[in-house]
């Protein structure tokens, strides 16, 4: 999730908020805010926080939703033509979801 997080930073850096033109603003916002979602996950992980698997679970779903999206919603393409970024994004996805349920039953639940 922090190598997720660099990545954006490094696009909103070099690129500016818009760095696809090509995406929505309301696309690229959402993009961009993976900053801040990504480092919360990662961050609430490395402390053996529970909450942080369901931030990460939210935000890789979020991601694939969005991704998948503008694959075939708004560049209307498919997953084989340009889209490898995508393909490695479902691929960390389903290692992540699929592998959920282990780290759940050992990371700590938040003390209230």
């Amino acid at each position: 999730m922090l190598y997720g997080a660099c990545v954006h930073l490094i696009e909103l850096l070099l690129w500016g908020f818009r760095s696809r033109t090509w995406a929505p603003l309301w696309l690229n916002g959402f993009w961009n805010s993976l900053i801040v979602l990504d480092t919360l996950s990662g961050a609430l992980l490395l402390k053996g926080r529970r909450s942080g698997l369901y931030v990460t679970c939210l935000t890789t779903f979020a991601d694939l939703a969005s991704n998948l999206y503008a694959v075939y919603g708004v560049r209307h393409s498919s997953l084989g033509a340009g889209a490898a970024d995508v393909v490695v994004l479902l691929a960390f996805g389903l290692i992540v979801f699929a592998t959920a349920p282990w780290p759940h039953r050992r990371l700590a639940r938040a003390r209230l």
